[in-house]
This record gives C-alpha cells, structure tokens and sequence, in this order.
C-alpha cells in the first residue's frame, strides 16, 4: 500500500534526511517548512502519517498536533515528534497534545524507519477495524425461541409475560365441575331435588297388601 507522509521541518538538511531513510518503501512524501503550512496541508491532504519537528516558524509541532486532534479530518492521523530536546517534561507535553510517537535527534535511519513502520502498521490495523463489518453471530436455539415469542400476537405475548394463576379447587367447586358433568336431567334433579311424597294409611296399607301377595 502506498502510504503518504508529510514531513514538516524548518531545515532542509533535516528533511533530506527523512526522506533519504524512508526512501526504500516508496512512500509519498510532501514537505513543508513551518507548522501553519504543515496544518493547512494536513487537514487538504489527510497523509497517513505527519512527521513533526519541535521548533517550527508560527506553529511549534506541539501546536499543530493539538490542533490536528481538535479537526475531525485530521483527528485520527498519527504524529511522530521528531525533536532535539528529549527531556522528560517534552515527552509528557508530547503525549498529552496526542502525538503518537516521540524520536529525539539526532537519530539513525534505521531507527525512524522501525518507528514509522510501526505507526503505519497500527494505523492501518484501526482502519480495517473501523470499516470492516462485525459478523453476524449465528442464531442458538434460545435465540430461535424468543423470535418465536416475539411474533405472538398482543394477547398471547400477554398470556406468554404474565400466565393466569390457577385457582385452587374448592369442595363446591368439585361439586359444580362434577354437577356439570351431568345429564340435563340429572342436572335439573341435583339443583331442584323431587320433594318426597309423605306416606298416608292408604299407601302404607297398599304396601303391605304388596308384601302379603309376594
């Protein structure tokens, strides 16, 4: 991939030399040498990598790094520092504008290059990351079962939520299941019972006149 590389420095010697040990990956390489120019071509180009000296005419590279983090264009591009000054209080300042790598000089070729492979390596890791779509998890049989309660209708997604309770059996009510049970005449005999004829002389007379005669 044919990566392109923005070099800002206000010596020349300097940005010679970059490009001299950058010079056997083909990068694309553009050059400017102050840090207002370096910010107005960062956020017009969008390179995949800016290379930042220090002590720059109108914007140090601390300032143009800060301001690249604020511009959504330019938010995302990673920052190599490339400075004299390797104290600790510069590197701390350093991280804190969001520069991604910090190399003091003078430094060797090999040295940049390890670091500028390394940058553009993780750079393009985040953006394959950010554009690829995550897959699509296959669907278990729990899955399955709740798209099925999903396409219930109200009243059963109802019924499926909150179940009716189901009442406990009482004596009368054992009586009406087993009354329903039963025939219309039973039915109407079980509610309104025959009332029992009382039993004159003559029945009882008739009664025993039956049992003589067996």
């Amino acid at each position: 991939m044919a990566y392109t590389i923005l070099i800002a420095d206000d010596e020349p010697s300097l940005r010679l030399l970059v490009k001299a040990s950058l010079a056997v990956r083909k990068y694309t390489i553009i050059e400017v040498a102050n840090g207002q120019d370096a910010l107005n071509l960062a956020k017009q180009v969008q390179p995949d990598l800016v290379l930042l000296d220090v002590m720059m005419p109108f914007l140090t590279g601390f300032q143009v790094c800060e301001e690249m983090r604020k511009d959504p264009k330019t938010s995302k591009i990673p920052v190599i520092i490339l400075t004299a000054k390797g104290g600790q209080d510069d590197r701390e300042l350093a991280n804190s504008v969001g520069a991604s790598h910090f190399l003091t000089k003078p430094f060797r070729p090999p040295e940049l290059l390890a670091a500028v492979d390394m940058i553009l390596n993780q750079y393009s890791q985040q953006t394959q990351q950010a554009v690829s779509p995550q897959p699509q998890m296959p669907q278990s049989p729990n899955n399955l079962n709740n798209n099925q309660t999903n396409t219930l209708n109200p009243q059963q997604s109802q019924q499926a939520v909150f179940p009716r309770p189901q009442m406990p059996q009482s004596p009368n009510n054992s009586n009406n299941n087993q009354t329903n049970t039963l025939n219309p005449q039973q039915s109407q005999e079980a509610v309104f019972p025959r009332p029992q004829m009382p039993q004159g002389p003559n029945n009882l007379n008739n009664n025993q006149t039956n049992t003589l005669q067996k």
